[in-house]
């Protein structure tokens, strides 16, 4: 990928970015690729309601590409509706989001992938 392309991808994860509150969370830039950010990095803190998850995940998971035609794979689009209500289970929820992330790449994933979810208990 060029470094416009990665540029790119980050607008385009850090404009879709937000929580369900209107609070925009600031995007941080894949380890590897602080240089093609801009500014530092900024702590931030929310507190988890009792039903809401929180979707942690690596680049392989934001940069898999579809077999057919090549899209990324779009992660704040299909999350909402595969992780919603699961704050009690969270093993379902993950197995529904990977699934998912492997139909669009066609089975079988190129790079390393960590998807986590956490919840309040």
């Amino acid at each position: 990928m060029t470094a416009r392309g990665i540029r790119r991808l980050l607008e385009a994860v850090g404009m879709a970015i937000s929580s369900r509150r209107g609070m925009a969370i600031p995007l941080m830039a894949p380890l590897g690729l602080t240089a093609y950010a801009t500014g530092a990095p900024m702590p931030w803190r929310v507190e988890l309601g009792p039903d809401e998850v929180l979707l942690m995940c690596t680049d392989g998971v934001v940069e898999a590409r579809g077999r057919g035609d090549g899209a990324f794979y779009p992660l704040a689009e299909r999350a909402a509706s595969l992780v919603a209500g699961s704050s009690a289970d969270l093993e379902n929820a993950i197995s529904r989001l990977y699934a998912d992330l492997l139909r669009h790449v066609g089975g079988r994933l190129g790079d390393d992938s960590v998807l986590l979810l956490l919840a309040r208990s």
